[in-house]
């Protein structure tokens, strides 16, 4: 994790905008314009060439890697880049590797990508904060995972009272799903498939199950999955309710552990609002 301080910079007094044919410039008072690196001009940060033009978009400075937005100002947090996530530190510097957030540990490739998220082990299971999960999804995760803990203990309630504290040792590593930044992806496509071309039966016309859909993108073979697709629903609470009335539905006729969320590991999850109405697309993988 990156805990260095801003990057260093001249604080633009009060000046103004101004845009030509090549892109914006920021005058001072002086009314020479802010150039030769980083400037900090009201709450935000914003890098500026030599000839003083504000750069948009990634920028490579010092063997560091920051994101521009459209405005200008440097990204911190959480954000969603050519279908991609990733995390900037609150010095604007992208993260590589595994960091840690509240309760949540996240994992990023060596280009920044997002990969993973699951809890903390050893902190007994529940909810946790994903920060690519918009306010709505993530709700109807909490009650996902809340639903998986409960069910792990239960079926498991012996491992909580015999942990020691070991922390080579983890007693809830499976009371909680993990979140893959691929299954994301991959349940956004199937959702906005299934709004395009329909959804029958757990199939989308030309395309398949969900099954078909991950070996053709050569993500495993596809066994041990599961897709729920939830239309209409009024809020998170909704599409919990759906949720639970499928599987619970599916298990009391068949009495097939694939159908309670405990059985399950990996998730991805893909949200859209349609006409006041939410629409959710689920997998699920052993």
């Amino acid at each position: 994790m990156l805990t260095a301080a801003f990057p260093a910079g001249v604080l633009a007094a009060e000046g103004g905008w101004r845009q030509d044919g090549t892109g914006w410039k920021y005058i001072q008072e002086s009314g020479s314009p802010a150039a030769g690196g980083w400037s900090r001009i009201g709450e935000n940060w914003y890098w500026f060439d030599g000839q003083g033009y504000m750069k948009i978009g990634w920028l490579t400075d010092e063997g560091r890697t920051y994101y521009m937005e459209e405005n200008g100002a440097m990204a911190v947090g959480w954000r969603e880049i050519s279908g991609n996530w990733y995390y900037f530190h609150e010095d604007g510097a992208m993260n590589t590797g595994d960091v840690t957030l509240g309760e949540t540990e996240c994992r990023f490739g060596a280009d920044g990508v997002f990969k993973s998220a699951s809890r903390v082990e050893n902190t007994g299971g529940g909810a946790f904060r994903v920060g690519c999960y918009d306010e709505m999804t993530q709700a109807l995760f909490d009650r996902l995972n809340e639903e998986k803990t409960e069910e792990y203990f239960e079926e498991y309630s012996e491992r909580e009272d015999e942990y020691d504290g070991d922390m080579k040792r983890s007693y809830d590593r499976n009371a909680t799903f993990q979140v893959y930044g691929d299954l994301n992806r991959a349940a956004m496509h199937r959702l906005e498939a299934a709004a395009a071309s329909g959804y029958t039966n757990g199939s989308i016309p030309g395309e398949g199950t969900v099954s078909d859909y991950l070996k053709s993108i050569s993500y495993g073979s596809g066994r041990n999955s599961m897709e729920l697709y939830l239309q209409n629903c009024e809020d998170d609470s909704d599409a919990y309710d759906k949720f639970q009335s499928r599987m619970m539905d599916r298990y009391d006729q068949k009495a097939d552990r694939k159908y309670l969320p405990e059985y399950y590991r990996k998730i991805g999850i893909a949200h859209r609002e349609e006409g006041g109405k939410h629409f959710f697309l689920i997998i699920m993988l052993r």
